[in-house]
């Protein structure tokens, strides 16, 4: 009897220390995401950063999950460095995230890089830097109007502003969906269909090798 204690007892210890173990953890440079990449777009509220999301590890893992992004910003003129923190949300399909950053100044430069943070111990190398340069957006235009010419064309025209835009871009809604329009001059003219045809237009300038798009101007309809 006491050598069939002894046996369980022997048992039940073997059982306790075995729960106790653990598997060996994933190294860390195994954990570090990959396959992610931004861009970098100006508008006429400043810079929108385009981000392509990682969705795995350095091992092979999928990634549910990261802390932030972390985004180094500096001005060319300066030189001056600043930084911040994106928290996007992995579980979109798409596995993009758009972030405008409205802290801009007219006339100015500046360099983006990021890296992505899994953890504590986790993170990416910063990416190399991206350029962009931004100066204020023209105005709306004005005097936008519609003129029927007839029964299958109108011709939208406005009056030019005092940016020097480089072109203008043109939306045009209609049932069957939106269209944009690309012009030099500021007058159009466009094919008609049945329906309501609806346009606004805006300005784009151009400095320093970036093209930045102004406000659109209020809705101007006309019914065929």
């Amino acid at each position: 009897m006491q050598k069939l204690f002894n046996f369980l007892i022997i048992v039940i210890l073997l059982v306790i220390s075995g729960c106790g173990k653990k598997t060996s953890p994933v190294p860390i440079e195994k954990s570090v995401p990959v396959g992610f990449s931004f861009k970098l777009k100006p508008e006429w509220f400043g810079i929108r950063l385009m981000f392509k999301l990682p969705y795995k590890t350095k091992g092979g893992d999928l990634l549910t999950s990261i802390k932030f992004i972390l985004v180094e910003k500096q001005s060319v003129s300066q030189g001056k460095k600043m930084i911040f923190k994106i928290y996007p949300d992995l579980h979109s399909s798409a596995r993009t995230y758009i972030y405008d950053d409205v802290k801009v100044k007219s006339g100015e430069c500046y360099y983006y890089r990021i890296k992505i943070v899994k953890g504590i111990f986790v993170s990416t190398p910063f990416t190399r830097a991206l350029k962009v340069c931004w100066v204020a957006p023209p105005l709306p235009p004005k005097e936008v109007k519609i003129k029927v010419l007839n029964k299958n064309f109108v011709l939208i025209k406005w009056k030019k502003g005092k940016n020097k835009e480089v072109f203008y871009q043109i939306k045009k809604m209609t049932p069957r969906g939106v269209k944009l329009i690309t012009t030099y001059k500021n007058f159009f003219i466009d094919r008609v269909s049945g329906g309501e045809n609806c346009y606004q237009v805006r300005g784009v300038v151009e400095f320093k090798d970036n093209q930045i798009p102004g406000i659109y101007s209020p809705l101007t309809c006309i019914i065929f």
